[in-house]
């Protein structure tokens, strides 16, 4: 025993046994390996069915070429299998190895044969998913064309899909009572045989919540269906949008429980939101600079879903600090009532004013694109406009406001628009030191021209009803130009100007827009743009017009858009470069 122990250590100290093993490693790799795939050339098919004959057959090796019985079976199952999944079912083939330079080679000739094509399909619904219209749309769009090529996984798909619909329409228990596939190779077409019976329609049985301390007719009121309403899928998938976009809440959980007697329960599982929410967000913008935000939120003030949101902006030309308290009415989430102060304070160009308000307004969701809101503002304003003296009023001011919005929320949507009209106003008998009447209304559009091309259009216009436009507040007056107006020029530097030159304001806006862009790049897009716009008094004012160029990063953040753009036939010189971040409407 103690020989040989010895040896082997003599052995060690003479041969790192490292240094070998990687050597031998060396050499197994510098060697033709005989376990590599053998290469496999098909000729004969077109190419969709030589991928799909390439995929079914998967690799060859080396040994199966000295088993040529297997190996057939191996093909014709493969061959055939990728064949009739594309309407080939008369599909032959020949196969050989050929020596080549780098060794053997797998050779195939396909002889396809005639496809086969769609005959006219039996399909049918039975029992009253017949009547849903997501059912009825998916049958009027079936895949089964008279005369179109047969592909078999149209008829998997479109089996699953139509099932998968019912159910989600609330029959739970449908099922086929015939499904296949009939292929008549004499006729050379396919006809697709499905009957469905859908079973009876399922309703909604209770909603539990558990794990919330709010009041349980607050969490009811939150649920979009109402009870023993037919069963959709898509109202589960509206609860779980609606529990989440509440910010009542940290986690939520949804689960459906089928009943004997067709109906369905729902168990929801919520974990409240924190009792204190912060956020500290900064940003940048040519027309502000720097800008910090802190927020603070109480998302439950109380068990009846009260909510206080504090909120500070701060940037060089203008700070605003604003509290808003939210009390949710019928409809928590689209009805409410606001009470909110704020104190702003803006030195932009040739104003400056300092505005301390109270506001009280109702809110109302009136369809899935407008929302709108009813209220009032008493506000007291100290400001300074040009060449005039800084001067003070306090007045109420009520205001009725329409918003539209459908944006997908992505980061290079392709389609969607914005829709805004604002009334707000005031009178002698409300604190005001003249009768105004303000409206603002303005659309902005996102058009998708196809492929990677999207044309951005934006027009507003505002007026004020009055003939004293000197007394009209500074924060009420019309000015225009910046990053999100016409570019080229300053933040609300265009405007009517006194007899020294300083801004004073206008009684009407024009703004217009058009912006071409085209995606380069997966994150970027390129962009061509023209702004025009005018704040004015007097309607043969003349138009200030500006055009650029700009580059749209599709950050994981946000959209951050980088414009340079130069006046044109303007007095003013020179260009603007403009930064900003934000949702492209």
């Amino acid at each position: 025993m103690s020989g040989p122990g010895r040896v082997c250590r003599r052995s060690a100290r003479r041969w790192p046994v490292y240094p070998l093993i990687w050597l031998a490693l060396l050499g197994v790799i510098a060697l033709p390996s005989d376990a590599a795939p053998v290469p496999v050339e098909v000729k004969g098919a077109g190419a969709r069915l030589t991928d799909n004959i390439r995929v079914h057959i998967g690799p060859v090796e080396a040994e199966q070429l000295t088993q040529p019985r297997q190996l057939e079976r191996k093909l014709a199952a493969a061959i055939s299998e990728a064949s009739e999944a594309l309407g080939f079912y008369r599909t032959t083939f020949s196969w050989r190895v050929e020596q080549t330079a780098r060794g053997n080679r797998l050779a195939l000739e396909i002889t396809p044969g005639p496809r086969l094509r769609w005959a006219e399909p039996q399909l049918q619904v039975e029992g009253g998913a017949a009547e849903r219209r997501a059912v009825a749309a998916l049958l009027a769009r079936q895949p089964f064309k008279v005369g179109a090529p047969v592909i078999q996984q149209q008829y998997d798909e479109f089996k699953r899909d139509l099932l998968e619909t019912v159910i989600a329409a609330g029959y739970l228990d449908a099922a086929y009572r015939e499904s296949r596939l009939l292929l008549d190779a004499e006729q050379e077409t396919g006809t697709a045989v499905l009957t469905l019976a859908s079973g009876p329609l399922y309703r909604f049985g209770d909603v539990r919540f558990q794990g919330s301390k709010l009041n349980p007719d607050l969490l009811h009121r939150l649920v979009p269906f109402e009870p023993r309403s037919p069963y959709r899928r898509e109202a589960l998938t509206d609860l779980y949008r609606d529990l989440q976009d509440s910010l009542y809440f940290n986690t939520v959980s949804v689960r459906t429980r089928p009943q004997a007697d067709q109906t369905v329960a729902v168990d929801v599982e919520l974990e409240d939101a924190p009792r204190h929410r912060f956020a500290v967000g900064a940003g940048f913008g040519t027309d502000t600079g720097p800008r910090v935000r802190l927020r603070w939120e109480r998302p439950q003030v109380s068990a009846s879903g009260h909510q206080l949101t504090t909120e500070t902006w701060l940037s060089a030309p203008q700070q605003e600090l604003t509290a808003k308290y939210r009390i949710p009415l019928a409809r928590p989430l689209w009805q409410s009532v606001t009470a909110s102060a704020t104190l702003e304070r803006f030195d932009i160009e040739d104003t400056d004013s300092t505005i301390a308000s109270l506001g009280l307004f109702y809110s109302d969701r009136l369809s899935d694109y407008w929302y709108g809101s009813v209220g009032a503002t008493l506000e007291n304003e100290t400001y300074r406009q040009g060449s005039q003296p800084r001067q003070r009023v306090s007045y109420l001011v009520p205001a009725l406001n329409f918003n539209g919005l459908l944006l997908p929320k992505v980061a290079d949507p392709l389609s969607g628009n914005r829709t805004w009209l604002r009334l707000s106003g005031s009178d002698q008998s409300l604190g005001a030191d003249t009768r105004f009447l303000r409206a603002v209304a303005g659309h902005k559009r996102i058009l998708h021209l196809g492929g990677h091309h999207l044309l951005v259009v934006r027009g507003e216009v505002g007026v004020i009803t009055t003939d004293e436009i000197e007394l009209i507040p500074a924060s009420q007056r019309f000015f225009t130009g910046g990053d999100q107006t016409v570019r080229g020029y300053d933040f609300e530097s265009l405007g009517p100007r006194d007899v020294s030159g300083k801004l004073v304001g206008g009684r009407y806006l024009n703004v217009a827009s058009a912006e071409y862009s085209f995606k380069f790049a997966e994150q970027w897009r390129f962009a061509l743009f023209t702004d025009a716009g005018r704040a004015f008094n007097d309607s043969d004012a003349s138009w200030h017009q500006s055009a650029g160029i700009g580059v749209r990063w599709l950050s994981p953040i946000g959209q951050i858009r980088v414009d340079l753009a130069v006046p044109v036939k303007s007095d003013e010189s020179g260009f603007q470069l403009h930064v900003f971040m934000g949702p492209p409407l």
